[in-house]
């Protein structure tokens, strides 16, 4: 086998496993972190790839979803405004006054708006999770400096990890 050949197995094999470990770090932000049997076995893989997700996890927490993730939830957002106000049409004499009031004070700008931050605030809080399932040295000392951010809207979350891992 010629050195040209097998650097091309190897860059095949690589770019599988990456593609791989990127479904896996996909499927633990989709998922419940770990919860039911599905999540066991996904903690479980997540674990053993520590090394590979940990600066997925990292850059997940950093840097929140991008771009496309974020135009995928304001489209479902907006989407969903929209069915909202067709049922509410279509069943306005069978909605409380207080269901009917609160969502008029909702406009679709800021239905979308929180959508979005509820996205943002989970993609992220999945990203700590990640990072203390996989728990390199690294994911702890990240997650040990969070718990100490009084500015940090995770600093609880961190917190709870930190001490659950001393057993406190």
């Amino acid at each position: 086998m010629t050195f040209q050949k097998t650097l091309i197995i190897i860059a095949f094999l690589w770019a599988n496993t990456a593609l791989a470990q990127t479904d896996e770090f996909n499927q633990w932000q989709a998922s419940q972190c770990g919860v039911g049997d599905h999540g066991e076995a996904l903690l479980q893989t997540v674990q053993q790839n520590a090394a590979v997700l940990e600066p997925l996890f990292i850059k997940a927490f950093q840097e929140g979803p991008d771009n496309d993730q974020l135009m995928e939830v304001e489209a479902n957002a907006k989407a969903s405004y929209q069915r909202i106000q067709t049922y509410i049409e279509q069943h306005r004499a069978t909605l409380d006054q207080a269901t009917l009031e609160a969502f008029a004070q909702t406009s679709e700008a800021e239905f979308v708006a929180t959508e979005r931050r509820g996205f943002i605030i989970g993609y992220r809080d999945h990203a700590l999770a990640g990072l203390n399932a996989i728990a390199t040295e690294k994911a702890i000392n990240m997650l040990e400096a969070i718990s100490l951010d009084t500015t940090s809207t995770y600093q609880h979350k961190a917190m709870q990890y930190c001490l659950k891992r001393s057993g406190k």
